[in-house]
């Protein structure tokens, strides 16, 4: 059999599904650095998951996984709920939020950059 190269971050239980299931397979543990950097990738592709979800149940199932990954990584940069419930507060004074559903068509001139 060919082997297949994942090299991303699983959840725990993954090894114990894929012996259970007879997959040959090989894991590492994670360095610090290395574990910050592959938190941050997970955080992409679960992103890029939920953005090609169609149903409610998938839609549910990516955003569980998107909220398990981000708790991951606020305890990995030491960030405090209170913090990130305050970061989100002033983004959304700052900012505003997504009730208007606004697409963004076009724009002209000006320094005003579509992520500030």
């Amino acid at each position: 059999m060919r082997k297949v190269f994942h090299r991303k971050l699983i959840r725990d239980n993954a090894p114990d599904k894929m012996q259970e299931a007879g997959v040959v397979f090989e894991t590492r543990p994670l360095e610090d650095a290395e574990f910050k950097n592959e938190l941050l990738r997970k955080a992409i592709e679960e992103a890029v998951e939920l953005g090609d979800s169609e149903t409610k149940e998938k839609i549910t199932a990516e955003l569980a996984d998107i909220l398990d990954v981000i708790d991951q990584v606020r305890e990995m940069f030491g960030i405090r709920k209170t913090e990130l419930k305050a970061a989100r507060a002033l983004n959304s004074k700052q900012k505003g939020g997504f009730r208007q559903r606004l697409l963004l068509e076009w724009s002209e001139g000006g320094n005003y950059k579509t992520n500030e």
